[in-house]
């Protein structure tokens, strides 16, 4: 049987720029935010202090149609101030996904069960997608996920990108879309990612959201930067075939708020698949917290993923050693500097 090919779900700052770059065969769908709306979101993937008028929404969404890309709308709050459990707070949450129908949105992106269940009762021309926020780690979360109405799951990139094995059980395990994040940068397993979600959730200004990046990056400041680099669950380009191979569906580019420019860039190295440059140019928190300040050799680490796939990692970073080896190895040989 053929091996389905992994499409692109890429980010959008509404700007007339990118929507040329929509029309690659390898983008299945384009996702964005304006911010103000009433429900938020709990991810740093987009810029909120973007807004655009209705009828510009609804007109950008049809340009988007025309290049036969489906759009998706970010609702990833991990919570809603018990919102959603008054009267007041539901009227406006209806009144929300109302516009977004109204606006030719085709699906969501949501970390809460009960968006999910209302959107399938109430909403069944709108795809669901679970987003990284819900942390979805194992095949039983999956599975509940998908049972609740899951059309796609972005799986927790941040833990699981590497463990091979487990992305295998969970494809096995649910028949709904899989998705992963291609160009973060969290440390693996972050401690910090769920409080950072909910602190985002209520946050909707552009300023204070920032500073949520900003703490990460410095956070990365204080430990070894590149063992922190090396070891965040990021994909290459070029290693794209080894996650298709297993049955993953779409891979998410991530945004930040970064520029027209630095978007095109990404999603060109993506569809290409190969990007010989400096693989920090691909990752949006460096191009807007720590730019020209990391340098990542992305030739040198054809051969690094080899050591996943084959399913030698065992999660024991003091124990395995390898990510701190490479890095040891790659700087003495000038393949990768990180002086954060």
């Amino acid at each position: 049987m053929a091996i389905a090919k992994i499409t692109l779900t890429v980010p959008t700052n509404w700007q007339d720029d990118l929507l040329s770059a929509f029309s690659d065969s390898n983008i299945g769908c384009v996702y964005g935010k304006i911010g103000g709306d009433f429900i938020g979101s709990g991810s740093l993937l987009h810029d909120l202090g973007f807004k655009l008028s209705k009828k510009g929404i609804s007109d950008y969404i049809k340009k988007i149609h025309k290049q036969e890309k489906t759009f998706r709308y970010i609702i990833d709050v991990s919570c809603l101030d018990n919102a959603e459990w008054t009267r007041a707070g539901q009227k406006r949450i209806r009144n929300l996904l109302d516009r977004l129908l109204s606006f030719g949105v085709d699906s969501v992106s949501v970390a809460m069960p009960y968006l999910v269940e209302l959107i399938k009762r109430q909403y069944p021309k709108l795809l669901v997608e679970i987003s990284l926020v819900a942390e979805v780690d194992n095949a039983v979360r999956a599975k509940r996920w998908e049972d609740l109405g899951a059309d796609t799951i972005t799986l927790a990139s941040y833990k699981i990108n590497r463990n091979f094995q487990l992305l295998k059980e969970i494809r096995n395990a649910v028949k709904c879309n899989l998705q992963l994040t291609a160009n973060q940068c969290c440390p693996s397993n972050c401690i910090d990612y769920g409080f950072n979600a909910n602190l985002l959730s209520h946050i909707k200004d552009r300023e204070r959201r920032d500073n949520v990046g900003i703490h990460c990056a410095s956070q990365q400041d204080q430990r070894d930067a590149g063992f922190e680099i090396i070891s965040a669950q990021w994909i290459r380009p070029e290693d794209i075939h080894y996650y298709e191979e297993i049955g993953i569906d779409s891979l998410q580019l991530l945004d930040s708020g970064i520029g027209s420019k630095d978007i095109l860039r990404i999603i060109d190295a993506y569809s290409k698949r190969l990007y010989p440059g400096n693989l920090a140019e691909l990752i949006p928190v460096f191009l807007r917290h720590t730019p020209e300040r990391i340098f990542i050799n992305n030739s040198a680490l054809d051969k690094f993923i080899g050591y996943f796939v084959e399913g030698k990692c065992l999660g024991l970073c003091d124990e395995c050693a390898y990510c701190k080896n490479v890095v040891n190895k790659l700087v003495s040989a000038d393949y990768l500097y990180a002086r954060i």
